[in-house]
């Protein structure tokens, strides 16, 4: 794989792209994104079903109507 064209490298792209979309949209500027994404590796149903529930439950935790995010589950 070429150096210049890594995975991180594609992600901070996407990163810079979506952000700047957002804040045009909500009149804002600066940072959108965490610094650093936290990857897992998932080794059973168990952790499966515990951050589906984490994911699921971030929008309520963070004080955000229902108007205000999108959940979408294939469950």
């Amino acid at each position: 794989m070429r150096d210049d064209y890594s995975l991180r490298k594609q992600f901070r792209e996407i990163q810079r792209f979506s952000a700047r979309a957002i804040n045009k949209i909500f009149g804002r500027s600066g940072s959108l994104w965490q610094g650093e994404p936290f990857d897992h590796i998932v080794r059973n149903s168990e952790q499966l079903e515990y951050l589906h529930g984490y994911i699921r439950d971030n929008a309520k935790k963070a004080g955000l109507r229902q108007d205000e995010f999108t959940w979408w589950s294939l469950s």
